[in-house]
């Protein structure tokens, strides 16, 4: 064998690290505008490689209940992203750095109580004390187009079922918020003021604050 030959069966058979600039999928496969944007673009697949490397290392920290909320989380992104993508103003970069920074944020670690701040891909919830008493902030939207939007707070107190953040009776129409802690998750649960109330004043078209918010380090 020539040292030439030889020299082509060793490239052959060294492996060879992934092409600089491709994402997180096989572009041969990549569907949708979205996945397409991403393969044309050396700067969006680096941020798409940098989410799917956040989101296993925050998957790892995090256990059963944990994992299934990042996991929906997750999917609720990509499924925004696609859509933004169909868009012609869409501004990709944006949408996935934005990500990438919730999911630089998580915190993995065991957290007592339902103090800080909790995210999901809706919205935040901020549990502050000051002065000796306790509030809790929400502000959470439709993430694609914003189309609702929902904003309330007040002075959480202990009640025979829980943790209440007592709402302003001005504005919440007797409304109140449940905050259950738990698996690492701080779980929100509207409570209506009577059977067959639906829609909380504080949200308009059909938005809501309920869900599973997982814990971050701002």
């Amino acid at each position: 064998m020539t040292q030439r030959c030889a020299f082509a069966v060793l490239l052959v058979l060294l492996p060879f690290p992934a092409l600089a600039g491709s994402p997180s999928f096989d572009c041969a496969t990549a569907k949708g505008p979205a996945e397409k944007a991403i393969c044309a673009s050396a700067a969006l697949s680096a941020l798409d490689v940098k989410i799917a490397d956040a989101y296993g290392r925050v998957r790892a920290g995090l256990t059963g209940p944990g994992r299934d909320a990042l996991r929906k989380n997750q999917l609720l992104f990509l499924d925004v992203r696609d859509q933004a993508a169909t868009q012609k103003d869409a501004d990709l970069a944006a949408l996935l750095g934005e990500q990438l920074a919730f999911l630089r944020t998580i915190d993995t670690r065991p957290r007592s109580g339902v103090g800080g701040v909790w995210r999901n891909a809706f919205g935040a919830v901020t549990v502050a004390t000051k002065g000796g008493v306790t509030r809790a902030a929400i502000a959470t939207a439709e993430p694609q187009t914003g189309r609702w939007v929902c904003e309330v707070a007040g002075e959480i107190g202990p009640t025979a079922t829980g943790l209440v953040v007592k709402l302003d009776p001005n504005t919440a129409d007797g409304w109140s918020l449940r905050l259950a802690p738990h698996d690492g998750l701080l779980r929100v649960v509207a409570l209506a003021p009577k059977p067959g109330v639906v829609e909380p004043p504080f949200c308009g078209m059909a938005g809501t604050v309920e869900g599973d918010y997982l814990p971050v380090v701002e």
